[in-house]
């Protein structure tokens, strides 16, 4: 940048800093002014002031006035009690005070067949679709919802649709080379 350039952008900023001040609100206002319409609401609101005579009866409850929040400072043995520290560590370790919780038994999990190491298939059954040429079983598997009809692989080529016979759809697990059934039930 130029020297004349510059010394204008200054003089510029000079001028606007000296204006703001100029016309800043006093220091005792803190820079709230109530507007003219504020002004005539506010003398013209009546004032209210207690009785100052004797006969003037007590007031039965104190007005309840606001307090102020007081801080008080911590100490250092108030950190100390079990417990209350921030950065208290805690222990794992069983103690008498607790115990080892049995979890209950799930009986709504089907068996595995644990002699050939099987476990169900992992299809849901949605339903069922029978033309005159063929059947289509609609399974579902993890997100996928699958239209499955004999001789498709599926289950990224884990399961084989064998056979689709009444209720019953015949897989065929390819890695273990096991015949497993599945029971479609009342499915149309």
């Amino acid at each position: 940048m130029k020297r004349s350039a510059m010394r204008k952008l200054l003089l510029l900023t000079l001028g606007v800093t000296v204006m703001a001040a100029w016309f800043a609100p006093d220091r005792e206002s803190d820079g709230i002014e109530l507007s003219a319409h504020a002004k005539r609401a506010e003398a013209a609101r009546p004032v209210v002031r207690p009785a100052q005579t004797p006969e003037a009866a007590p007031r039965e409850k104190p007005i309840a006035t606001a307090g102020v929040l007081q801080i008080r400072k911590r100490d250092d043995n108030e950190m100390d009690q079990a417990g209350s520290g921030l950065f208290t560590p805690t222990s794992w370790e069983m103690t008498s005070e607790t115990s080892a919780v049995e979890p209950e038994p799930l009986s709504d999990i089907p068996e595995a067949d644990t002699q050939a190491g099987l476990v169900p298939p992992p299809f849901v059954v949605l339903g069922r679709y029978e033309d005159e040429n063929r059947s289509v079983v609609f399974l579902q598997y993890m997100d996928e919802s699958l239209a499955v009809s004999e001789g498709d692989i599926i289950a990224d080529n884990t399961f084989r649709v064998e056979k689709l016979e009444g209720d019953t759809l015949t897989l065929l697990n390819l890695p273990l080379n096991t015949i497993q059934t599945l029971d479609m039930g009342e499915v149309q």
